[in-house]
């Protein structure tokens, strides 16, 4: 969305460069994986229109608690410091790469903790 050419490509290749990008990723999460294996299609829809990266650097916030969510996450590389908030409590953990955040906000109205 940043690179105004590709607005020039066509749906389906757009749908496959982002497939590309994505599905790597959305692919360490099972029911992902078991879609891919009936729909591979569906699973390209997905990654063209729902995923997005976000860089981080020390120090950023990649979501608030007690605000909605409506997003889940993807730790790609690196690790962050996940610290619950007051409902929750509980020491910071650490969040390593290959591993899902908010996955709830998937499936259902989701409130940061």
């Amino acid at each position: 969305r940043e690179v105004p050419a590709l607005g020039l490509l066509s749906t389906s290749l757009l749908t496959k460069l982002r497939a590309n990008m994505f599905e790597a990723c959305c692919l360490h999460y099972p029911l992902f994986r078991w879609w891919r294996m009936l729909d591979r299609g569906a699973v390209e829809v997905l990654c063209r229109d729902a995923a997005e990266f976000a860089f981080l650097v020390p120090g950023d916030h990649l979501f608030s608690v007690n605000t909605d969510s409506n997003a889940s996450f993807f730790v790609v590389s690196g690790r962050l410091k996940y610290t619950p908030g007051p409902v929750v409590g509980g020491d910071p953990i650490v969040v390593e790469s290959k591993t899902w955040l908010c996955e709830a906000a998937m499936w259902t109205s989701w409130v940061h903790v």
